[in-house]
């Protein structure tokens, strides 16, 4: 900046465009069904979305600056999917993980981790987590649901006209015949 005369005062407005964005990458991130963590190449937590926090019971308020192994707890002697990343930076992709949260939750996810990079440097981690529980019980619930309909078919009270599997109309039901 050239020297400024005497009395006079320098502002600096920062793009609107880029705070518009910032917001609507974060109402995005926020109306994701899966879970999303985003961390610093430190591994201290820079955001949570809501599925997240419902998933693993925690405000965001209380978490965000945190790291990771303030927050995370793993189990069965497995590491931590967020220094793993750093340290090999990486994506770690369909990742089976189950940990405790500082709120004594446990956690069963399948992940995928991506390290964040802006002009060859790592600047954090991201990571994308379905509850394992739930794709459990809606796979659980299809599998069901496809049984009662086979059964329903197999039934001997079923005939060729109540079967779910066939037809309710037979072609010359609803084409026109000229006589």
């Amino acid at each position: 900046v050239p020297s400024l005369p005497p009395q006079t005062r320098l502002f600096v407005f920062r793009d609107a465009s880029v705070d518009f964005k910032l917001r609507l990458l974060s109402n995005t991130i926020n109306h994701m069904s899966d879970a999303v963590t985003i961390w610093d190449q430190d591994a201290r937590m820079l955001m949570i979305n809501n599925a997240a926090e419902r998933l693993e019971t925690h405000l965001s308020q209380e978490v965000i600056g945190k790291n990771v192994s303030e927050l995370y707890r793993p189990k069965n002697d497995t590491p931590l999917v967020v220094p793993l990343l750093i340290q090999n930076k990486r994506p770690i992709l369909n990742l089976r993980q189950v940990f405790m949260t500082s709120t004594s939750k446990e956690v069963e996810v399948i992940s995928n981790n991506y390290p964040i990079f802006e002009g060859g440097k790592m600047m954090g981690v991201i990571s994308v987590m379905e509850d394992r529980r739930r794709l459990e019980e809606m796979s659980k619930r299809i599998t069901d649901l496809q049984q009662a309909l086979v059964d329903q078919c197999h039934a001997p009270s079923a005939t060729k006209k109540t079967s779910p599997l066939k037809a309710k109309y037979r072609f010359g039901d609803i084409s026109y015949h000229c006589e």
